[in-house]
C-alpha cells in the first residue's frame, strides 16, 4: 500500500509516497501509524510476503532499531549531568506545552498528529525501551552490517576500573 500526499514548501509543490509507516505504543508494541492507519507496518508486509512473522535475532534487532527510530528520535534530551531544578523546569514547561490551547487546537493536531505526548517517566521508559540493544542483537547487527555492506563496527573498549 502506498499513500500519496501533496506537499508544498519553499521548494514549491511536490508529491511524497509513503510506503511503510509504523508507530510504537508507550508499552513498546509496534502498531500502525495513527495518522495513516491504512498504511501497513514493515512487519505486516514481511509476514504477507514471507507467510510468517520475522523472528529470531533478526526480528528482535529490527524491532529494536525501528523503536529507536520512532520513539527516541523525537525527544528533548538534556545532558546527563543537568541539575535537578533545570530538569524539573523542563518537565513543567513541556507539561504546559502539551496542554496549551494552540498545541491542542485543530492546527496543532494537524502538525503533531493524533499521538499521545509522553512526559516524565513515560518518556523515559519509551526512550530506554527504544535505545536498549542487548549483546545478542548487537552481535547480530555487527555481523549483518559486515556481511551485507562490508562495514566494520568497532567494539567499545571497556574502561579499566580505578583501584
Amino acid at each position: 500500500m502506498v499513500e500519496e500526499s501533496r506537499a508544498s514548501g519553499k521548494q514549491g509543490q511536490g508529491r511524497a509516497a509513503i510506503h511503510i509507516r509504523l508507530f510504537q505504543n508507550p508499552d513498546g508494541t509496534i502498531v500502525r501509524d495513527l495518522a495513516i492507519p491504512h498504511v501497513p507496518t514493515f512487519f505486516e508486509i514481511y509476514k504477507k510476503v514471507h507467510g510468517k512473522e520475522i523472528g529470531g535475532l533478526e526480528g528482535k534487532t529490527l524491532k529494536a532499531l525501528f523503536k529507536a527510530r520512532v520513539m527516541a528520535s523525537k525527544m528533548i534530551v538534556l545532558p546527563k549531568k543537568t541539575k535537578k531544578d533545570i530538569l524539573e523546569a523542563y518537565h513543567v514547561a513541556m507539561a504546559k506545552v502539551v496542554k496549551d490551547p494552540v498545541f491542542t487546537s485543530k492546527q496543532g493536531k494537524k502538525i503533531m498528529g493524533p499521538f499521545t505526548q509522553l512526559l516524565r517517566d513515560d518518556a523515559m521508559r519509551a526512550m530506554q525501551n527504544a535505545a536498549t540493544l542487548g549483546p545478542d542483537t548487537k552481535k547480530w547487527l555487527r555481523n549483518w552490517l559486515t556481511t551485507k555492506y562490508g562495514a566494520f563496527l568497532k567494539k567499545k573498549k571497556k574502561k579499566k576500573k580505578k583501584e
